[in-house]
């Protein structure tokens, strides 16, 4: 197994984390600053300042303030087959942005093709699609028992698993499945992968790992 990020959570709760003022107001912030050997792409462009980052034990915080974003290591990429998965807190917010994983296409280069499998504060899951500025819904916002919808006093964790195999893909959520796909509908895809952080989304990471599929 690869991993991006690898950090461990005792209880699997973030009850009682205070995030520092400096990642709620982006006018003190710095500008971007990402994972050793990430990089971030905004949706539009827009300052640095406007997508915050920091180390924050355990895990690693980030929020966008302006666009959304797709983050992750330029040397990563998919192959074919394979299983990606990531642990992520939704904080408490306004926004009804997807968050979670992109694979696929060139998503670390400007203007980019990506598929997106990502979660929604409503309990929702979806498969998106962006080409050169164009959004389609491979298979459209469903919710699903399995997903924890977003908490308006508290941050809540959500275990995301793509199973991405020659013939069908599988979508997990706190190890269960709540979509599968033929692998063909998402165009069997290869490239760059990482996270995705939507619009006025506040999130915390614990865990990013690539590994072989049936591993």
């Amino acid at each position: 197994m690869r991993a991006l990020m690898w950090m461990t959570l005792a209880g699997g709760c973030l009850s009682g984390l205070v995030v520092p003022a400096h990642a709620q107001d982006h006018r003190e912030q710095s500008a971007w600053k990402g994972a050793k050997g990430w990089r971030a792409v905004m949706d539009t462009p827009a300052p640095d300042s406007l997508l915050y980052s920091v180390d924050m034990p355990p895990g690693w915080h980030v929020t966008a303030h302006g666009p959304g974003a797709l983050l992750g290591d330029s040397t990563w990429s998919l192959d074919g087959a394979g299983v990606i998965e990531t642990d992520i807190f939704l904080f408490p917010g306004e926004s009804r942005e997807g968050y979670g994983l992109f694979l696929g296409g060139d998503g670390l280069r400007s203007s980019p093709h990506w598929i997106g499998v990502l979660l929604r504060r409503d309990a929702s899951v979806a498969v998106v699609s962006h080409r050169r500025g164009e959004t389609r819904w491979i298979a459209d916002w469903v919710r699903h028992d399995a997903i924890k919808p977003g908490d308006p006093t508290d941050a809540v964790k959500n275990s995301l698993r793509v199973d991405l195999g020659p013939v069908n893909t599988r979508i997990l959520v706190n190890g269960t499945v709540v979509m599968e796909l033929a692998t063909s509908a998402i165009g069997a895809p290869r490239g760059a992968i990482g996270l995705r952080v939507g619009p006025g989304l506040n999130l915390h990471v614990t865990k990013v790992t690539l590994s072989a599929a049936g591993s």
